[in-house]
C-alpha cells in the first residue's frame, strides 16, 4: 500500500492514527507455520541473505507483516547514512557494525488467513497481539497527542515526518487512495557549491550540483550532490553563474566551482545529515 503526501483535514482527524515515518526500507516479513522466514523488497526481490540478523523472534505463527528495515542510533531514531552504508558494503562485519531492525506497522495474513480487507483498526490490533518486540523486531504503534502537538514533537525530535492511517480502510496493494498519508517534515539551510555535472545531451538526468557545509572551523564539508530538476530557480540566470565560476573539469567530468556561489536547499532529514530529497529555492552570488 502506497501514501499519498498530505494531512487529514481537521473535522477528520480522529478517524485516523498518527505514526512516526520510518526513515528506511520498505519491505515484507514472511513468516511460515514451521518457523521459516523471508523477507522481500517492496519490488519484491527477495533479500533475506542481506539482513541474517532479522529473524521470526516472538513469531509462532503463519504470517506476513508489513514493514520497514531501519538502522537504530543509540538515541533509538532511525538512522538512514548507516542503512545505506550497510546496504552497499559486504561481509559478517556489516551486520555487527550496523544491524538493523524490522519494525513492522500491519498485518497482511494471519494464521492462514488472509486479512487486508479488514479494517486498519481490526489489523493493528492483529499486530499488537501477535507481535512481541525484541532487539530486531519492533511495532510501530500510533502516537498519542493533539495532531499538532504530534507533528511539533516529531520536528523537534528530527524525525522524517509521520504517517496517518484511516482506522476504517481495508489494505490496498499498489494503490494511493489517500487512507495512509504522509507528512515529511523539511527544514531549511544554506550550502556552497564546489562543483557541477552539466546535464548531457539526451540524457533523463538533468545538471547536478555538488555541495558543501561550512563547520564551526569554517572548513567545508561535502554532503553528496542536488540534482536541478524540479527547483525553483532561474535556470537562465543560474547557469551564467556557474560558467562565471567554472574551472578546470576534473575527474569524471565534474567542473569544479570556485567559493561564490551559496544555494537556499530545502530537505528532510535531521540537522548536519545527508540532504534528502533536496529542493533549491533560491541562489546568491558572492557569498560562501
Amino acid at each position: 500500500m502506497l501514501l499519498r503526501a498530505g494531512v487529514p483535514n481537521e473535522d477528520e482527524r480522529e478517524r485516523y492514527a498518527v505514526e512516526v515515518k520510518w526513515d528506511g526500507m520498505r519491505a515484507q516479513l514472511r513468516v511460515a507455520a514451521d518457523g521459516s522466514w523471508c523477507l522481500r523488497s517492496r519490488p519484491g526481490r527477495d533479500c533475506t541473505e542481506e539482513f541474517p540478523e532479522i529473524r521470526a523472534h516472538g513469531i509462532s505463527c503463519d504470517l506476513v507483516l508489513d514493514g520497514e528495515l531501519v538502522c537504530l542510533g543509540a538515541d533509538g531514531k532511525p538512522d538512514f547514512a548507516a542503512l545505506r552504508r550497510r546496504l552497499v558494503t559486504r561481509g559478517q562485519t556489516r551486520i555487527a557494525a550496523t544491524p538493523t531492525t524490522f519494525v513492522a506497522f500491519d498485518v497482511l495474513h494471519h494464521r492462514g488467513r488472509a486479512v487486508r480487507t479488514l479494517p486498519f483498526s481490526e489489523r493493528r490490533d492483529l499486530l499488537r497481539e501477535t507481535v512481541s518486540e525484541s532487539a530486531v523486531l519492533r511495532r510501530s504503534d500510533p502516537l498519542v497527542g493533539d495532531f499538532v502537538d504530534v507533528l511539533e514533537v516529531t520536528r523537534a525530535h528530527h524525525l522524517e515526518g509521520v504517517v496517518c492511517k484511516h482506522l476504517d480502510r481495508p489494505y490496498e496493494p499498489g494503490r494511493r487512495s489517500g487512507a495512509w498519508l504522509k507528512h515529511k517534515h523539511r527544514r531549511s539551510e544554506t550550502v556552497s557549491v564546489t562543483g557541477w555535472s552539466p546535464r548531457q545531451p539526451h540524457s533523463d538526468r538533468g545538471d547536478v550540483l555538488y555541495v558543501a557545509r561550512l563547520d564551526a572551523d569554517g572548513n567545508a564539508r561535502p554532503v553528496g550532490g542536488i540534482e536541478l530538476r524540479g527547483s525553483s530557480i532561474d535556470a537562465v540566470a543560474f547557469r551564467e553563474a556557474l560558467d562565471a565560476h567554472a574551472r578546470a573539469r576534473g575527474r569524471r567530468g565534474i567542473v569544479d566551482v570556485a567559493a561564490g556561489i551559496t544555494l537556499d536547499v530545502e530537505s528532510h532529514g535531521p540537522p548536519g545529515g545527508p540532504l534528502r530529497d533536496p529542493i533549491v529555492r533560491a541562489f546568491r552570488v558572492g557569498e560562501c
